[in-house]
């Protein structure tokens, strides 16, 4: 039996099988809260109370689960720019090149040299999108669907592989003591 450690939360898990139904254990607290900080001092503040592995495979989820919405429009238009930017990270720790590709396609339509603060200032930018780049989109929503299907890339086996070699970041271990965060 071990222990998941967030934020002072406690799921227990019995039987530890590594499948999907235990990243969305080890990871539904924190998405709620990704989806709740709207403010960059809110993902801030979530970003850091996380561990670095926690951080890789709670942002990469996240907006894989936003692309499998609605695509990168849809994710784009609700997560916090700095999810984005974390979850660029958690893919290239993670070896997921083709999935990094898709997302930097699909962040070449942003505004260069101009920083947008906030979902709400993105989802006015993509509004005024041209077809040219709402194509852009599409095709970058393709490659990432197409790269978790060809088996090569799949974002949960990566995850969960990352969660198994790291547990000390996601579990407190029978025997173990609370560690503080890295």
């Amino acid at each position: 039996m071990a222990d998941y450690r967030y934020k002072g939360s406690k799921i227990t898990i019995e039987c530890l099988n590594v499948t999907h139904d235990l990243l969305v254990a080890v990871t539904e607290k924190a998405t709620d809260e990704m989806v709740e900080a709207v403010t960059a001092g809110q993902a801030k503040a979530v970003i850091k109370s996380m561990t670095p592995a926690q951080r890789i495979v709670c942002s990469v989820r996240h907006v894989a689960m936003e692309v499998g919405h609605g695509g990168f429009e849809h994710a784009f238009s609700y997560i916090h720019p700095l999810w984005i930017k974390e979850a660029e990270a958690g893919l290239k720790a993670l070896g997921a090149t083709r999935h990094l590709a898709a997302l930097a396609k699909a962040k070449s339509v942003l505004p260069r040299g101009r920083r947008l603060a906030d979902a709400d200032a993105v989802m006015s930018y993509l509004e005024d999108m041209t077809s040219k780049q709402r194509s852009t989109l599409e095709r970058a929503d393709s490659m990432f669907y197409a790269a978790d299907m060809s088996g090569q890339e799949n974002l949960d086996l990566l995850c969960v592989g990352l969660l198994v070699s790291r547990r000390e970041e996601f579990f407190i271990l029978p025997g173990e003591r609370s560690r503080k965060r890295r």
